[in-house]
């Protein structure tokens, strides 16, 4: 049977090898940028509604103006990979942070394999504390049953004697 101690180890065991949902956002966290984060960088790349009406507003430029207007106005390809790669983490980011938030499958299995050893171990010693447990019930009963007979025995004699016994 298993004391509440036990179970209490068994927890604590467990919580040391797999992680809290408290640590995987907060892990998650560090990774993923927040809408709060994204948001002012974005503003950054990307040119406002105002910006782009007034340089449209000078009475259509022509096309060489244009090209050098949105040259201007518009980040190039570069300038935006550039800028992505700031904010979105990449495959190998994503990677290295999932190996520290999750855990590998050898490591789940060689810690289950532990606590199967603890747990067979713990069903050991209760068994063998039962054991001595039911042994000596069995030990206390035939000493019981030897106390009340020599107690009977005595009282017969007593009574052949004519002895008053005082208990």
């Amino acid at each position: 049977m298993l004391t509440d101690e036990d179970i209490q180890q068994i927890i604590g065991a467990m919580t040391e090898i797999f992680p809290t949902k408290k640590d995987m956002i907060s892990s998650m966290s560090e990774v993923f940028p927040t809408k709060e984060n994204l948001i002012p960088s974005m503003a950054e790349v990307f040119p406002t509604k105002e910006n782009m009406i007034g340089s449209m507003s000078e009475v259509f430029p022509t096309k060489e103006n244009m090209i050098g207007t949105m040259s201007e106005v518009f980040p190039t390809k570069e300038n935006m990979i550039g800028t992505m790669s700031e904010v979105f983490p990449t495959k190998d980011n994503l990677l290295s942070s999932m190996e520290k938030i999750f855990v590998s499958v050898e490591k789940h299995d060689k810690a289950l394999d532990e606590m199967r050893g603890m747990f067979s171990s713990l069903q050991s010693s209760v068994d063998g504390f039962m054991s001595k447990t039911e042994k000596t019930s069995d030990e206390l009963a035939v000493l019981r049953h030897k106390g009340d007979r020599h107690e009977k025995w005595i009282g017969q004699l007593a009574q052949k004697a004519e002895l008053k016994l005082e208990y």
